[in-house]
This record gives C-alpha cells, sequence and structure tokens, in this order.
C-alpha cells in the first residue's frame, strides 16, 4: 500500500487525504460510498475494494480510508481497511 500512495503522491496536482469513520450509504451500481462522519464521498474504480465497503457497511465497522482527489472535493477511493481499536481490534 505505501509504495501506491507514495507513487500517487508524486503526480503534483493529485492530493491524498486519510480518512476515518463509518460507511453511511453503499451504492453498489454507481460504486460509490459516503463516509460519515463528515459525510465525504468517494467514487470506487477498484472493484478489490467492494468486499471491505460491503461488510464495513453492512456490520456497521469502523474504516480507514484512503482518497485522492485534484480538487479536494471528488474523491476517487485508493485504500480501504477495517479500523483498527485502541486494542487493536476491528
Amino acid at each position: 500500500m505505501r509504495s501506491r500512495l507514495t507513487e500517487l503522491r508524486r503526480h503534483a496536482d493529485v492530493q491524498l487525504q486519510a480518512f476515518e469513520g463509518h460507511i453511511r450509504e453503499l451504492d453498489l451500481d454507481r460504486l460509490t460510498l459516503i463516509l460519515r462522519p463528515g459525510e465525504h464521498r468517494f467514487r470506487m474504480e477498484d472493484e478489490a475494494l467492494l468486499d471491505t465497503a460491503r461488510e464495513a457497511c453492512y456490520h456497521q465497522l469502523r474504516v480507514r480510508a484512503v482518497g485522492r482527489s485534484t480538487n479536494r472535493k471528488d474523491w476517487t477511493l485508493v485504500e480501504l481497511d477495517f479500523a483498527l481499536d485502541e486494542a487493536g481490534q476491528a
């Protein structure tokens, strides 16, 4: 994951940001999700992220999402993992 993020950062117009929260809405037709708090909307280009998104949404699990954007408004999901609590559990 780190090498993929490093490669994306090399493009000056691309901004990366990490978010953490719960998936409020998952649209499987449009391949989008909304993460709360903050109501950040992400587009998923990599269908490999769908399994994690589905499980997190349906079981209301906290996630850590990394998105890329050129305008800090429209985000494309780069990575999605379950967030760990202080005890190291999802």
